[in-house]
């Protein structure tokens, strides 16, 4: 575990490169975040819940289905951001919403920054590498949106980035959108009696007219 890591002590094998004591106090436990891509969200998001020492948490493109039932009801209580695509939980589209939005619902009653972002112009693949390491074979195949990959992977960067340094540095307040990435303040989106933020971030280029009155959206 990283504690025995940081420690000296790894119990895994390292690879060469972190091997030889070169983890040893590298660590700071104290400011512990997670962030993982479809399955590896879920996976992040149930560790955020079993583990308070984890102070943020974002979920790229989350693949909901695999959590446990328990855990589709529970209430968060780690900052967690949401990075969503065009075509968030493809296999599961209903039902992921409607377990997102729960996340959201409870989150605001308890006061946890809980937020979704949805980046207009990405697919699935987009919060991987492999669009940006080919990317004319990805976009050729469907898997990758229509934006440049590696614009679309410097935008997912910003966010992570902002969001976790925001929390991580215990920031007052709930995290806001960097001013780069959006063209007024946040909207609220209002889902049955709770009304909660939910923002867009376009990037690329489009044909879908319905997002052409998307609030929050820049292009790149």
């Amino acid at each position: 575990c990283l504690e025995h890591i940081t420690a000296g002590d790894a119990r895994v094998p390292l690879p060469e490169h972190l091997a030889g004591g070169k983890m040893i106090n590298r660590l700071d436990m104290d400011q512990l975040s997670a962030v993982g891509h479809s399955f590896g969200a879920s996976t992040c998001i149930t560790a955020c819940k079993q583990d308070e020492r984890f102070k943020a948490c974002v979920g790229h493109d989350a693949w909901l289905f695999p959590l446990a039932g328990e855990m589709m009801q529970a209430t968060l209580r780690t900052p967690t951001l949401f990075l969503t695509a065009d075509t968030f939980d493809m296999l599961w589209p209903e039902e992921g919403k409607k377990v997102l939005d729960g996340f959201l619902l409870r989150s605001h009653e308890d006061n946890v920054d809980v937020q979704v972002v949805k980046v207009v112009g990405t697919k699935h693949q987009n919060y991987s590498d492999f669009p940006v390491l080919a990317p004319d074979l990805l976009m050729s195949m469907g898997v990758a949106g229509p934006t440049d990959p590696a614009k679309a992977m410097a935008v997912i960067h910003r966010l992570d980035s902002a969001f976790l340094d925001h929390h991580l540095s215990q920031t007052p307040g709930i995290f806001r959108l960097p001013e780069e990435l959006t063209e007024e303040e946040a909207t609220t989106h209002e889902v049955d009696s709770w009304v909660r933020l939910r923002s867009v971030v376009r990037v690329g280029v489009f044909t879908n007219d319905s997002e052409a009155g998307a609030k929050n959206v820049v292009s790149m």
